[in-house]
């Protein structure tokens, strides 16, 4: 039986769910321990499953790309008199607002 898993890696360490088993995600410090320990984690999360809940999850298409996206910034030089200035911008799905902290304060 097939599940997908995603890993995460951050400054602690590596970080591991499967998206078709809610709640069913583990940590490690390296990527064979985090991968140990997911085989693991999903086995006993099976284990808890009726036949029909476990045909259920299983069943689940789980879809996964990469994209890119624009970022907005402003140039540095740009004059804030205002404690708070807000950004606009009109796209193609709506408006995207960002709220940038000035002197330290939102």
């Amino acid at each position: 039986m097939k599940v997908n898993i995603i890993i995460e890696k951050d400054q602690y360490g590596y970080y591991a769910f499967c998206p078709e088993l809610k709640g069913c995600h583990t940590q490690g410090d390296s990527l064979e321990e985090v991968l140990e320990n997911i085989k693991e984690a999903i086995e006993l999360y099976l284990e808890t499953l009726s036949p029909h809940e476990r045909e259920y999850c299983l069943s689940k298409e789980i879809l996964t790309t990469s994209m890119e996206v624009k970022v907005a910034y402003l140039p540095v030089d740009l004059p804030l008199t205002d404690s708070l200035f807000r950004y606009r911008t009109q796209g193609h799905r709506g408006r995207l607002q960002c709220l940038l902290p000035v002197n330290g304060r939102r």
